[in-house]
């Protein structure tokens, strides 16, 4: 079972207020993760073989887990991964996107998708996507000019409101590299003027963020990525520091072995010495 944006779900977030139903998928998710083929039939629990099902692996995606209730997270419970796209991995699914409008004079192939993930390095994934959208809006923008917004009726619907058989096709748009680019600036100033704007804060009279350009959340990502890995090389250097102590340990335990049984065997060559010399000496009597 795949569940996409736990965070957002069931995740806690400053000023909200836990509803019933988040608390319920929460301990819902606890209840399978500590017991994972016991279920609840309706609103008690079973001893007998309805209440058992098939173990199930449940993937869950998020943003930010450490939202989610922390129990839930713990280790034995949820097995973390950090994953974040790499240039090279976000330009390949970026020529995904638009490898079905390559031709000559538009997308030109994988090197004007690394070029346009280099122009806005700071921007997710889907905002290529929603660039590559507004290539394919200007052009319905220029039907829409060319026909007039009074004559649209006409033009699609025939007189039983229903859609004409002569449809009317829209091209695909000019998705060449510079009018990505163009897409994409336009995109990034309506997000600079939602964080200009920022009405929040005429109705949130506690509200103290203190609203960042797309440069701080980049600097940001990346200050979060760096201290991730710096928790990532810690955890090795940590888990080869243990290595290295339980070698030790077990090679002092070879050590102290080996010693044992050479002082084992120096302790019965001695008293064989011995009993053959006594025994000598009595033979002599």
């Amino acid at each position: 079972m795949a569940i996409s944006d736990l965070d957002a779900g069931i995740g806690r977030h400053r000023d909200d207020k836990s509803t019933v139903n988040n608390q319920i998928v929460a301990a819902t998710l606890m209840n399978l993760c500590d017991d994972p083929t016991r279920v609840s039939v309706g609103g008690e629990w079973r001893a007998d073989d309805r209440a058992r099902c098939e173990r199930v692996p449940i993937v869950v995606t998020g943003n930010d887990l450490s939202r989610v209730y922390a129990p839930l997270t713990r280790s034995g419970r949820m097995d973390l991964w950090m994953w974040e796209p790499t240039r090279d991995e976000i330009a390949e699914m970026v020529h995904q996107l638009l490898k079905d409008d390559q031709r000559p004079g538009g997308y030109g192939g994988i090197e004007d998708a690394r070029r346009f993930v280099d122009a806005f390095d700071a921007q997710p994934l889907d905002f290529f996507g929603a660039a590559r959208s507004r290539c394919v809006d200007d052009d319905v923008r220029a039907f829409v000019d060319r026909v007039g917004v009074e004559s649209l009726g006409t033009r699609l619907l025939s007189s039983g409101d229903k859609i004409k058989s002569n449809s009317v096709v829209v091209g695909r748009g000019d998705v060449s590299l510079e009018a990505l680019v163009r897409a994409g600036r336009a995109i990034e100033r309506e997000q600079q003027n939602v964080l200009d704007v920022r009405l929040s804060r005429e109705y949130l009279a506690n509200w103290d963020d203190d609203g960042s350009s797309a440069a701080e959340v980049a600097r940001r990502r990346a200050d979060d990525r760096r201290r991730a890995d710096g928790l990532a090389v810690a955890a090795d250097a940590e888990e080869a520091r243990r290595r290295h102590r339980v070698a030790e340990a077990e090679e002092r335990a070879r050590r102290e072995a080996a010693e044992g049984a050479l002082a084992a065997a120096a302790e019965r060559a001695l008293r064989c010495v011995l009993y053959t010399g006594s025994h000598a000496t009595a033979s002599a009597w």
